[in-house]
């Protein structure tokens, strides 16, 4: 199942996807996950990276069971070569940082994707690859 939500700017679908996230609380009411829902997030400005670590050390720390050889493999899927994943988040380009966080998200456990503007600072061959991975998600997008 996939949603989209849109509107001009300002317009809350920012304040939305944290708020289905549990990234921020409502001013009024609550916001309540049912079953065995985890949701995972896709920030539009990537905050969720560090931005002091390398590409290949922010997926080893969210998947400390994987092999480097195996991370670097699926860095290189997404675009992110050898010199890629050696360079600190902060020297990346926002097309790889989005691609780096697009991994990470995949790589997690959760079952609900919200993602805020996955495919800014993406290339249209880049684009059309994030499109084929969520219509092959099996959890909702």
């Amino acid at each position: 199942m996939i949603i989209t939500v849109g509107g001009s700017i300002g317009s809350g679908k920012s304040t939305l996807a944290k708020l289905l996230t549990l990234r921020l609380d409502p001013d009024e009411g609550h916001v309540q996950l049912v079953g065995k829902t985890i949701p995972g997030y896709f920030a539009q400005e990537h905050e969720g990276l560090d931005q002091d670590s390398t590409a290949l050390s922010e997926i080893c720390r969210s998947q400390p069971a994987m092999q480097d050889a195996t991370i670097a493999g699926l860095l290189a899927a997404m675009g992110l070569g050898r010199e890629a994943a050696h360079k600190k988040v902060s020297q990346l380009s926002g097309g790889e940082r989005a691609k780096l966080a697009l991994l990470k998200l995949v790589l997690s456990p959760s079952n609900l994707l919200v993602l805020d503007e996955p495919t800014n600072y993406l290339d249209s061959a880049s684009r059309e690859a994030v499109e084929e991975a969520l219509l092959a998600y099996e959890g909702a997008v």
